[in-house]
């Protein structure tokens, strides 16, 4: 928030609880890397749905649930996956280590959640690439990249690493 530099206003709320708008005030909804961190992600959307005028758009951008790095960091304790992330990418020292559930964070469920909220959905793009999480290792590398293609060459949308999905509010 402290870099953009281009919106009248900031503002700074929970979104997992009521967001401080009037009804049908806004026009774009827009996160990056939070669904994974969303228990409900049916209240966020009901909330979201609230505020959005009618044809407004969302755009979210999140890691996907069945993603090895995800996986790994939904099995591992918090404190040891926090310390594992940053000794693999310490570029992400300043926004990195938050809990993240990946409640239903995969392509079917997340396109079925906006279609049953009366979305549609203007785009939806998938990404499979994450050896850099992997980088440190040139084996795992040479593995991730291998099994990066595989999943791309099948359309294993479940499996993607990143989603990012657009949508409109009819």
């Amino acid at each position: 928030m402290r870099e953009n530099h281009d919106v009248d206003e900031k503002l700074i709320a929970n979104i997992m609880q009521p967001l401080p708008f009037k009804d049908q005030r806004i026009e774009l909804v827009v996160s990056q890397a939070a669904l994974e961190h969303l228990e409900d992600h049916g209240a966020f959307l009901i909330e979201s749905t609230r505020v959005l005028k009618t044809k407004g758009y969302c755009i979210h951008a999140f890691s996907s649930k069945f993603a090895p790095f995800a996986i790994i960091n939904q099995l591992l304790p918090r404190k040891l996956s926090k310390q594992l992330i940053l000794y693999v990418r310490p570029e992400v020292k300043d926004f990195a280590g938050f809990p993240a559930y990946y409640n239903k964070c995969f392509y079917s469920y997340i396109k079925s959640l906006f279609q049953k909220h009366d979305y549609e959905i203007v785009a939806i793009r998938l990404n499979y690439f994450q050896t850099l999480y992997f980088s440190f290792f040139v084996p795992f590398f040479v593995i991730m990249a291998i099994y990066e293609m595989l999943l791309q060459c099948i359309r294993a949308r479940d499996l993607c690493v990143h989603i990012l999905i657009g949508a409109k509010k009819l």
